[in-house]
């Protein structure tokens, strides 16, 4: 009977440290751009001004309104997702202007067989 519990307890370890390691997952697969409308926890991504002496007053930051210094919450200087945001969507322009330039010379091809 003890092996039982046993297994029970390591089994229900196992799974609280699989939730967190999915979690962590979510974190830094998600660090980049600007963060979803929910943090991994559930909470809501806020935006947030810094107000204390130790970070320039007046930075702004997207923050889970439930967030602890754990790792397992999204904070994310505004800025940096800005960038970061405006990368990524350069990079989307110019592959769908590649596939537009592709696409108007196989219509070409096309008008010229007819």
């Amino acid at each position: 009977m003890s092996d039982i519990s046993e297994k029970d307890l390591y089994y229900a370890e196992m799974k609280r440290i699989k939730e967190l390691e999915d979690r962590r997952t979510l974190i830094t697969d998600g660090d980049y751009g600007l963060p979803p409308t929910r943090c991994p926890c559930g909470g809501r991504i806020i935006e947030e001004t810094s107000q204390t002496e130790a970070e320039d007053i007046g930075r702004r930051y997207l923050i889970c309104n439930v967030f602890e210094n754990d790792g397992l919450h999204i904070r994310k200087n505004w800025v940096h997702a800005i960038q970061e945001e405006v990368t990524k969507l350069k990079n989307e322009v110019h592959e769908q202007s590649k596939q537009i330039r592709k696409l108007k010379e196989l219509v070409a091809r096309v008008e010229n067989m007819r």
